[in-house]
């Protein structure tokens, strides 16, 4: 089966996950910045839905629950504990489980991505836990961008996501102009 994509442009999903952690309090730019750039490695520059190769990564790297609680969404969940736990946060009465390809649907996915990076669910590890303040990083420790791909996936074999969200941090302030949480872009398109 041919890799899904997303049934909206680049544009508009990096406007619904800004728009995603406004609502959900997700405010300093470092972390928005920190979202926005694990959500573009992870879909390919906001291009797929699900995880390329899904079943057989799943088969290899040994996902719990099976070959089909492969990598979709933003943020490409994985695991039967992940899509479960997903499914109870976000109150959708096993929608999800019931369901796993509506992890795709834009809306569920920057749901999924926004709330779990802020609150932990993947890895135990939430956005404060490495970004605090809208420096990107938690100063005196040392940690940055890099150390916040534990988020995710407890790795890091993506130092290239550090780079991305530090690319990230200086175009969020220009195309976030309303403060109050609901987002209008202005030339994000070119920015993608």
């Amino acid at each position: 089966m041919a890799t899904k994509k997303f049934e909206i442009s680049k544009a508009e999903s990096v406007r619904l996950l800004i728009k995603t952690c406004f609502e959900n309090e997700v405010t300093q730019h470092a972390q928005i910045a920190c979202v926005l750039a694990n959500c573009q490695h992870e879909t390919l520059n906001f291009l797929y839905s699900e995880e390329i190769n899904g079943r057989s990564q799943a088969k290899l790297l040994g996902y719990r629950g099976g070959i089909e609680y492969f990598g979709r969404g933003y943020i490409h969940l994985t695991h039967i504990d992940n899509y479960q736990k997903a499914d109870s946060k976000l109150g959708l009465g096993g929608k999800l489980t019931r369901n796993l390809d509506y992890a795709t649907n834009p809306n569920i996915a920057a749901k999924t991505a926004v709330i779990g990076m802020r609150d932990g669910w993947f890895t135990g590890l939430g956005l404060e836990r490495w970004l605090d303040g809208d420096k990107g990083w938690i100063t005196g420790d040392g940690l940055s961008y890099y150390y916040a791909r534990q988020i995710v996936n407890g790795d890091f074999k993506t130092t290239n996501t550090a780079e991305i969200a530090k690319e990230w941090s200086l175009k969020v302030p220009s195309v976030v102009n309303d403060i109050d949480g609901y987002s209008v872009l202005s030339g994000v398109s070119q920015t993608l």
